[in-house]
């Protein structure tokens, strides 16, 4: 679908934004936790991966809740928020005035190479009932290539040591090769830094 019009991170022509998405996150028992997408992948998608630089080459792998503006979208916020609504589908419920709310008080958190806004969105009243771990197919369409498909997906917490652990590499969440999306691994050392700050405020 064509852009009607382009958005800009903190307005400057130099940080073109062409994708947001959320990262909520939970404190829960003292420990930080973040909503996650997992996807798995087919031997025929982690193929197509390997042709590109940024492609995850490993059986599963995490990211948040987002994905590409379209012409109906009036904000960057919009873009984030509908994403977000396509992505939970019915696994979980989404106060989509709430969540506005959230996500224009949010700490921002922008990706220069792939021009992409992650906004970090307390969880706590926004998004609830999360149906964690139980399967669901979300269809997918790359818009270069043409091809399209199915994934296999769950809703996913993952503990902030999680997160960082498979940031750095060190996968220790299950014996299969798994990773934490690009936009994530390119901000977390921001993110990850903030809540000793975030954890005082709430």
């Amino acid at each position: 679908m064509s852009v009607a019009k382009q958005f800009y991170f903190q307005n400057k022509k130099q940080n073109p934004v062409k994708a947001a998405g959320i990262l909520f996150y939970k404190l829960e028992n003292g420990v930080t936790k973040f909503l996650t997408v997992q996807r798995f992948y087919t031997q025929a998608d982690q193929e197509y991966n390997k042709k590109s630089p940024t492609g995850c080459q490993h059986a599963s792998e995490y990211q948040d809740l987002g994905g590409k503006l379209n012409r109906a979208d009036k904000s960057i916020a919009h873009v984030a928020l509908r994403e977000a609504c396509e992505e939970v589908q019915n696994m979980a419920k989404l106060d989509e005035q709430l969540c506005m709310q959230e996500i224009k008080k949010a700490r921002q958190f922008y990706v220069q190479d792939s021009k992409y806004l992650v906004y970090l969105v307390k969880a706590d009243g926004v998004i609830r009932d999360v149906k964690s771990d139980e399967p669901f197919v979300e269809e997918w369409k790359d818009e270069k290539s043409g091809l399209s498909g199915q994934s296999e997906c769950k809703l996913r917490w993952l503990t902030i040591d999680q997160v960082s652990a498979l940031v750095k590499g060190h996968d220790q969440i299950q014996a299969e090769k798994t990773c934490v999306c690009r936009r994530i691994r390119k901000v977390w050392d921001q993110i990850d830094n903030v809540f000793p700050i975030i954890t005082i405020l709430d």
